[in-house]
């Protein structure tokens, strides 16, 4: 194989990895306003990774094993521990040493070699589950930061593969020799000897170093996660988790002799009987690892040892170099220790073994289970480990980004490991410098404080000739906080005769300065509800915090009280979430407040006070989660953080009302009748169905429209709102209805509408649009696991309204698949511009630079840079890239890697493609307004200007092109509007044979009487084309036709002049017209060429040039 995802035409050269180099290279680019494209947060990995996958993804790399416990103790065990910082150079080994260098020396020896850092990437296998390039860009990233990248037996490439991308990122860096790569085994049974002997001698000429031995997984462990989805990536057919098995020859040759075929044609069949062979499901013995010391050169290390005695006795076998002290994650087995605690014991048994008079090799000890951080690695080399393997943090930064979002993940571990020794005056990674001295156990610090606390009361009473007898005193811990009570019993000391109980006497109470005085004081307040006098104030958050509202009982009509508090969100227990509009509710036009305990007002709009007038309890109190009020709005880094959370708040909520307003326009009745035929549609067939709906006369339709005419359906917020929440509730007035109910009625009154006679039925629902859009998103992302891009989600919800322009990005911030980090926050603090360019960047570090330059242009955009999309438009532009013609997908571009990217001072971009053609003439197509197509003028135009082309380059006639050019050679109907486009039948509604004639005839007529008079399925169909037409020229952004240069004719955006280029960029699926200037292109927009648009135009040996667009 000579080429492969991998692979990129031009090699990137990457300076020497250093950690703190990369913060630097971080704040100098926040100065020219570019953010970095990954949170630099350890904790949000996960999350953010998590909300990009699917379903089978997310289980198997998320899940563990059993109820979780294990995975559990391994990131506890790390609070267990604290460093132990040093100032003034006194925790040097020796008096008056000073350091040699500024920042501490994370270099290692390990395994015989000098490695650059103490960690290494841990064995993972499938990773194409997680991203299409999966082990080629982690290794090729682990290589460019000179990272030891452990490749596993489950990989879902090749071992070949693997090493030629490892040493493609070694080349980026400069670096002499092959990068460092270790081979991991899952071993077979010993009657696949000969396979596993393959295996290493694969390994070892593809320049593998150490092999790795994994001794927990002969058998898959109890993964309730992947068990609730039936899913296990190494039964499956498409190499998934079965690549180094399908393509080992030996095994190969076994699979066909047993079975008779070859594994390429039993892909199923092959992939299963791989699983069984290294996954045997017994275990081997210490006496089996000499079989492996006979036919391996090179470092053995045995991974998976929890017990010291295991470890004692492998460093006693003289067999090994190393061991992983490692429960697999927590994935294998449930109820077991945390790896940190072994470790200790672990390291010591290997001492002490390696330290004897014993002729036994020097054995190192590395970790693995649990690391998320700098600290954590710090932590671990301290209890005895000389190496940190680092598993599920990269492979979420691979989810992320690819190779980019590995490599930032391995940089930032790396430089947050820097700086926290830096920071704790350790100066290497050594074993003299890093050990656990530096370390001390939290239990033992508070466990000591609270012993000199105990002591220091007692000390205190007695000096002040008050006898302890006559006090009760207890010391509790929460938290990690120790706290005291000092009962007095007064009984006593009146008996006793050390308390007066006069009305008067000469008695004093004083409190010593040398006692420790605790105070529990309010936080700053930063701003108030200004309305009333006695306005209620907000408190600071703590970090990771929330507000939540307890809102007490009370029959409907009373006022409104609670009390405001503050939780951590991950303690938020059960809650309701309320969604609502803003603005005063069309009823109650009057404000609504609420009174805390302590007398405090605080108030908001109406449409929310009726809200939570509607969902409180007569009884009991309950928990609210609602944004004006949890959330302090004239505190904007608060809003910011607030945000941010919002997506997790509504996942978390066991319900979330959706209040839509007080009861008007009869939605009593429209709800009730929805919620009929959703319980009908359960209990009956379709036949028996339809007299259950209401006819078209009937004001059941108004009602509906009405209904769905609400504010609440338009609100750009409420999207997020709706998807996320696993239950949805709406209310309106005293009626309510599960939202998946209403949403499943509603399409079956539509579809029945559809199939009406009735002329004007497009009529009788006029406001379906919003409220179809919204529950066709939550229905895809729930039901069908597929969540939505940023593009997608802008296109589809274009029509929905903020009172803060922004808002139209930052109220889809916890929806995107693919965009996360920092481009993509809440910021009300910079300008406009800043916010588009900042995520424009993003999308293009992202690796999604050309589906963001499909919508941006001239023609599309208004922001001074001419690639950067106008984010917040009304009418967000479409594309052409997405259109279904009748070959399929637009493939003009060559098939190779885009490789756009943002120029240094951000504000270009930065490409190769190819100068196609240039435009020599244009004309603009008479199309109409956008609400009236005007058929007649368009066909004029279209005919006048192709019948000169009797010889086109394609050989279509004139009339053939007059057809097809106009619609893009549309293979059916298509439209912009989310419902139309999803209530169609993709297999039966493609254009009709006679679509020739029907367009022509249609066409050729004056006037729209002429039209009416044709046969109803010809007008039928011929209205569908010229709205295919519209639809088409909308997307591109005008109606101008061009001829080429080379002979072809287009449809061009608007500003599309003579002299314009057509470039085909690499990788785009539609041309691109761009305008050449004194300091770059500027770019006009995506365009149509007839005769290019599959990659007729693309010749093989074709070579790029460089292009800059501003």
């Amino acid at each position: 194989m000579d080429a492969h995802p991998g692979k990129r035409p031009d090699t990137v050269k990457h300076a020497d990895p250093d950690p703190i180099a990369y913060e630097a290279e971080v704040y100098q680019k926040g100065l020219r306003y570019q953010r970095p494209p990954f949170t630099f947060k350890p904790l949000e990995w996960e999350p953010l990774a998590s909300e990009r996958m699917s379903a089978d993804s997310r289980g198997y790399v998320l899940g563990s094993a059993g109820t979780g416990e294990t995975a559990a103790k391994n990131r506890a065990a790390f609070a267990k521990w604290s460093i132990v910082p040093r100032r003034l150079g006194l925790g040097m080994k020796k008096k008056g040493e000073t350091k040699k260098g500024v920042f501490p020396n994370l270099e290692v020896e390990l395994l015989g070699k000098r490695l650059p850092c103490p960690i290494a990437c841990a064995p993972v296998g499938v990773q194409k589950i997680m991203n299409p390039e999966g082990e080629l860009a982690a290794a090729r990233a682990a290589a460019r930061e000179r990272v030891p990248f452990i490749m596993s037996t489950a990989s879902s490439t090749s071992i070949e593969d693997v090493a030629r991308a490892s040493d493609e990122g070694a080349a980026m860096n400069d670096a002499e020799g092959r990068a460092e790569r270790w081979y991991q085994l899952y071993w077979p049974a010993r009657e696949h000897d000969d396979i596993t002997i393959s295996l290493l001698d694969r390994a070892r000429r593809a320049g593998f170093s150490v092999l790795v031995v994994t001794l927990d997984t002969y058998i898959l462990g109890w993964r309730p996660s992947d068990m609730d989805n039936g899913y296990n990536p190494f039964l499956r057919s498409d190499q998934v988790g079965v690549a180094i098995g399908l393509t080992d020859p030996v095994f190969r040759a076994h699979f066909k002799k047993k079975h008779g075929r070859d594994v390429d044609d039993e892909m199923g069949a092959a992939a299963a009987e791989w699983t069984r062979t290294i996954f045997p499901g017994t275990d081997h013995t210490l006496d089996d690892v000499a079989f492996l010391r006979s036919h391996w050169d090179g470092p053995i290390v045995l991974k998976g040892i929890q017990c010291a005695d295991d470890a004692r006795a492998v460093a006693e076998s003289g067999l090994v170099d190393g061991i992983v002290v490692s429960n697999h994650g927590g994935r294998q087995a449930d109820g077991g220790m945390s790896s940190l605690g072994a470790l200790p014991g672990i390291a010591k048994a290997v001492k002490g073994v390696c330290s004897s008079d014993r002729d036994t090799r020097n054995v190192a000890v590395l970790f693995d289970s649990g690391i998320r951080t700098g600290a954590d690695v710090a932590k671990a080399l301290a209890l005895g480990a000389s190496m940190c393997l680092v598993g599920r943090p990269y492979v979420y930064g691979l989810v992320l980004g690819g190779e980019e979002g590995v490599a930032h993940v391995l940089r930032s571990l790396l430089g947050d490991l820097e700086l926290t020794l830096h920071l704790s005056g350790i100066e290497s990674v050594a074993p003299e410098h890093l050990n656990s001295g530096v370390l001390v156990r939290e239990d033992e610090l508070f466990k000591a404080q609270e012993t000199s606390v105990e002591n220091f009361l007692i000390e205190v009473l007695e000096e002040d000739y008050l006898p302890t007898q006559h006090w009760t005193s207890y010391l509790r811990g929460r938290a990690g906080h120790p706290k005291f009570a000092l009962f007095a019993d007064p009984w006593k000391l009146y008996r006793d005769g050390t308390l007066s109980l006069e009305t008067s006497g000469g008695y004093e109470a004083q409190l010593r300065r040398a006692f420790p005085i605790f105070i529990q004081s309010a936080a700053k307040t930063n701003s108030k509800a200004r309305i009333g006098l006695e306005a209620f104030e907000y408190k600071a958050l703590g970090l990771g915090q929330v507000r939540v509202l307890i809102l007490s009982p009370g029959n409907q009509g009373d006022s409104l009280k609670g009390t405001i508090i503050h939780v951590p969100i991950e303690d938020l227990g059960e809650f309701l979430a309320v969604s609502y509009v803003w603005d005063h509710d069309p009823i109650r036009k009057a404000m609504s407040s609420l009174e805390t305990p302590d007398g405090l007002v605080l108030t908001f709009g109406a449409a929310l006070g009726a809200a939570l007038d509607a969902v409180r309890d007569p009884s009991k109190p309950i928990l609210i989660w609602a944004d004006a009020i949890c959330i302090d709005q004239n505190n904007t880094p608060e809003k910011i953080v607030q945000i941010a959370l919002m997506s997790r708040i509504f996942r978390s909520a066991r319900r979330t009302i959706a209040w839509i307003g007080n009861e008007y326009g009869n939605s009593d009745d429209a709800i009730g009748t929805l919620t009929r035929i959703w319980e009908y549609s359960r209990a009956e067939s379709e036949p028996w169905l339809r007299g259950r709906i209401p006819s078209l006369d009937d004001n059941f339709w108004k009602a509906i429209d009405c209904f769905i005419n609400r504010k609440w359906f338009t609100r750009t917020w409420i999207v997020q709102e709706l998807v996320l929440p696993p239950k949805v509730t709406i209310m309106c007035g005293k009626s309510e209805i599960d939202w998946d109910d209403f949403f499943e009625a509603l399409i079956i009154v539509v579809k029945e509408l559809l199939t009406s006679p009735t002329a004007e039925k497009t009529l009788i629902l006029r406001h379906l649009g919003p409220a179809y859009t919204l529950g066709l998103t939550r229905k895809t992302c729930k039901s069908a696991g597929r969540s939505l891009g940023l593009l997608e989600l802008l296109e589809r919800f274009d029509y929905t309204r903020t009172t803060v322009k922004r808002d139209k990005l930052f109220a889809l911030l916890g929806l995107p698949w693919d965009f996360s980090g920092n481009d993509f926050r809440a910021d009300y603090e910079s300008k406009a511009g800043e916010v588009a360019l900042r995520l424009a960047q993003g999308f293009v570090k992202g690796g999604q630079g050309l589906d963001m330059l499909y919508r941006v242009g001239v023609a599309k955009t208004n922001h001074s840079c001419s690639w950067v999309p106008n984010w917040i438009a009304q009418n967000f532009p479409r594309t052409i890239s997405t259109w279904e013609s009748i070959r399929g997908p637009f493939k003009a571009g060559k098939r190779i890697p885009s490789n756009l990217s943002v120029s240094r001072l951000g504000l270009a971009l930065v490409g190769k493609g190819i100068l196609f053609d240039t435009v020599i003439s244009t004309s603009r197509v008479r199309i109409g307004t956008p609400s009236t197509i005007s058929f007649t003028d368009a066909f004029a135009d279209f005919n006048r200007l192709l019948q000169c082309k009797t010889d086109y380059v394609t050989g279509e006639t004139a009339d053939e092109l007059l057809l097809r050019l106009p619609i893009g050679n549309a293979r059916r109907p298509q439209s912009d509007s989310v419902v139309d486009m999803s209530l169609r039948h993709r297999d039966e509604d493609a254009w009709p044979e006679n679509l020739h004639g029907v367009v022509l005839t249609s066409g050729e007529r004056t006037d729209a009487l002429q039209v009416s008079d044709s046969a109803q399925d010809d007008q039928k169909v011929a209205t569908e084309y010229w709205q295919t037409m519209a639809t088409f020229m909308r997307r591109i952004g005008g109606s101008t036709f061009c001829v080429t240069q080379k002979g072809y004719v287009g449809l061009l955006p608007e500003p599309a002049r003579i002299g314009d280029e057509i470039w085909l960029l690499h990788g785009a699926s539609v041309p691109f017209l761009m305008r050449k200037g004194d300091h770059g292109h500027t770019l006009i927009g995506e365009c149509y060429i007839h005769g290019i648009m599959y990659g007729e135009a693309i010749e093989p040996l074709a070579v790029g040039k460089s292009f800059t667009i501003v």
